[in-house]
């Protein structure tokens, strides 16, 4: 799929969906990534926002999975990208590209903070979690209840179930059996309201507990404990 002649602006949900699936890390195909990216840059200028706006968001989820420095793209390249999404009138995807972008924006310190205080105050989810990155912050420099309170305080944030389950899955909380339990059972309540208020979070949330190998790994069904949910 990578491998395939394609337009500019053409990439589907179906190659994301199968890096999930299987867990695979772009490192495995680095040759074939890079150069996706460079087909899909190349005229992002041309884009028709309107028209290829799902596109947009699939190539952001796309480069977003390795940091900025691992593309090796040119300061033109992330210049176009960035005047592609403002004019695409997508505010969040372009929040989620700039702290991609520039991951250092917040020091060691304001991402610490922020994590302590359950915050996002002057920042973004998006941000932290690039920052968090960045600076290479473990659960061992927060203290892993203070993470783990953290992420559970995403949770109950509709538009950042998915950032909690990143948080979670960066983190690796799951290594203590305790806070794998506590964040699983905040996940299903928070999944039942979501079930009773909004279905387009409820599809995003869904994915991305599909997309976390822990989470994601038998017995566990999400997607059939939401249907329940919603049947009872």
């Amino acid at each position: 799929l990578f491998r395939r002649t394609r337009r500019y602006h053409d990439i589907q949900g179906v190659e994301l969906a199968l890096l999930d699936h299987f867990q695979l890390d772009l490192s495995q195909m680095e040759s074939e990534a890079k150069e996706l990216a460079q087909v899909l840059l190349s005229e992002i200028g041309n884009v028709d926002y309107q028209e290829f706006g799902a596109q947009l968001q699939l190539l952001v989820a796309l480069l977003r999975r390795k940091a900025c420095d691992w593309w090796q793209l040119s300061q033109e390249q992330l210049s176009a990208m960035h005047g592609v999404l403002k004019l695409s009138r997508r505010p969040q995807l372009h929040v989620e590209f700039d702290a991609w972008a520039h991951p250092w924006k917040l020091s060691r310190e304001e991402v610490m903070n922020c994590i302590q205080k359950c915050t996002i105050k002057g920042t973004s989810y998006a941000q932290i979690l690039c920052s968090l990155e960045h600076w290479q912050l473990t659960s061992c420099h927060l203290g892993p209840s203070v993470a783990l309170h953290c992420a559970v305080a995403w949770l109950k944030t509709r538009q950042a179930f998915g950032k909690a389950v990143a948080l979670f899955d960066h983190l690796e909380l799951w290594r203590w059996e305790e806070h794998l339990w506590t964040f699983e059972v905040e996940a299903l309540q928070s999944l039942q309201r979501l079930v009773r208020c909004d279905r387009r979070a409820l599809a995003l949330a869904l994915a991305a507990l599909a997309a976390s190998a822990r989470l994601a790994a038998a017995p566990r069904a999400w997607a059939w404990a939401a249907k329940a949910l919603t049947n009872g």
